[in-house]
């Protein structure tokens, strides 16, 4: 898609739940034959939607070198069993609204909720040059 495009930019939503299934296919289409699978983009940046993308089980996300501190810290309070939960009820939603509602409620449990996650330890930033947050 060409992001900078504004005649095709307002039909695109990455909260869409079809584009999560898509993206969830492709995942675990790419993990049976044995492979990894990245996403590259400020998606990945955005602390909203990055419940979503932990939900996925994506190897690497690569962003803005600014960006991964605050990334790290997000994932770092994330459960990776939660996070499939929250997916799984994202591709269940008619709508990207809805979408925006089930994250807006998970932030709100999450804010009170303090654990140790077992997903946590398994991303790091690796590549000085690529600058990206991945699994260890």
């Amino acid at each position: 898609m060409d992001r900078d495009n504004a005649k095709v930019t307002r039909h695109y939503n990455s909260l869409n739940p079809a584009f999560l299934r898509a993206l969830d296919y492709a995942v675990q289409a790419v993990h049976r034959q044995g492979k990894w699978i990245g996403l590259c983009g400020e998606l990945g940046a955005k602390g909203s939607v990055l419940p979503l993308l932990v939900g996925l089980g994506l190897d690497e996300l690569s962003m803005s070198a600014p960006s991964i501190p605050a990334a790290k810290a997000r994932m770092a309070q994330l459960d990776s069993r939660e996070c499939r939960k929250l997916l799984n009820q994202a591709m269940a939603c008619r709508t990207s609204l809805e979408v925006e509602h089930l994250l807006a409620q998970f932030r709100m449990t999450q804010q009170d909720a303090r654990w140790s996650p077992p997903s946590a330890s398994r991303w790091k930033v690796t590549g000085a040059a690529k600058k990206k947050c991945s699994k260890a």
